[in-house]
């Protein structure tokens, strides 16, 4: 489901989640290819809040629009399946 962009009735918990094994950590293709999307993800958004769990590095947030962060990923080489992103809406008013 995409929310209009003009929509600001929602604020978006954003949820971006990045593979990372311990066991092929040792990998520079991994580590390289998991800074690179950390630094891409840091360069839309300084509000990241970031924690590892035992197979994943997750960067969340809720001061960007999913749409574009899709967009800018997209346009800098990073595909879907190089992630896994997922969204939460809150409303900011009103009732649903």
């Amino acid at each position: 489901m995409r929310m209009k962009r003009e929509n600001e009735t929602c604020i978006q918990h954003i949820k971006v989640s990045l593979p990372f094994h311990p066991k092929k950590a040792a990998d520079p293709n991994q580590a390289g290819k998991c800074r690179r999307m950390i630094e891409l993800l840091q360069k839309t958004n300084v509000n990241w809040k970031i924690h590892r769990t035992q197979n994943l590095i997750v960067l969340e947030t809720t001061d960007l629009d999913f749409n574009r962060l899709t967009e800018f990923l997209s346009k800098n080489g990073i595909g879907e399946t190089d992630y896994d992103l997922s969204v939460e809406y809150e409303r900011k008013w009103g009732l649903l």
